[in-house]
């Protein structure tokens, strides 16, 4: 699976105004600029590619459960997002 399928199957045991949080908020292109080409973060376990990687996933994921992404500044950066109560 991906970051995306992960958020999936993880979202229905949060409970409402739980939190779900992840690390290296980045596309694939991004790693592959701080890897000089050397890791492709766009490749999934079952062979798709996605080229949002960790990011594409948690904008995604935001959008279809309709809540806001909080990114913090660090670098590379984490997310969150708080499920609707």
């Amino acid at each position: 699976f991906g970051a995306k399928e992960d958020m999936q199957l993880y979202w229905p045991n949060l409970r409402p105004g739980g939190i779900m949080a992840g690390h290296d908020f980045v596309t694939a292109e991004t790693v592959s600029r701080w890897t000089n080409g050397t890791q492709d973060w766009s490749l999934c376990a079952d062979g798709t590619t996605h080229p949002g990687a960790v990011r594409g996933a948690a904008e995604e994921m935001a959008a279809e459960e309709g809540v806001q992404i909080t990114v913090t500044g660090d670098g590379p950066p984490s997310f969150a997002f708080v499920k609707p109560c």
